[in-house]
């Protein structure tokens, strides 16, 4: 075999895997596009879809953890519900998506900064 002809091939594998999309949850896509139009606090519409993530028994515990943050969400994330972002954040079971919502739910204040928007576009667009 030649080096050269296997090389192309390696790298174009290298890329796909690199930019491959995330393939986040259908319950973290919903919660990444509340959180990336979100005003202060969810609308009545979105905190019903956000109750139905919390209460929804195939759901992850992140999953349910973040949905009852967001419900209970009023300018920026408090009480309890932050205690429990801030561990999922550690814990070693949670996803790297669930980890990225949770860590920019800790950081809103109102609404999600520029940054905050383009860590989650890739989670909610799919």
């Amino acid at each position: 075999m030649n080096l050269f002809r296997i090389t192309p091939f390696l790298l174009s594998a290298l890329l796909a895997l690199v930019a491959a999309p995330v393939f986040a949850s259908t319950a973290i896509q919903q919660m990444a596009e509340i959180t990336m139009h979100l005003n202060h606090y969810p609308s009545d519409a979105e905190k019903k879809t956000l109750r139905g993530i919390a209460e929804d028994a195939s759901a992850t515990a992140g999953e349910r953890t973040l949905a009852t943050a967001l419900v209970n969400m009023e300018h920026k994330v408090g009480g309890a519900d932050r205690q429990k972002l801030q561990d999922l954040v550690k814990m070693d079971g949670a996803t790297a998506e669930e980890r990225t919502l949770a860590e920019v739910l800790l950081g809103i204040h109102h609404k999600p900064s520029a940054a905050d928007a383009q860590k989650l576009r890739p989670l909610a667009a799919q």
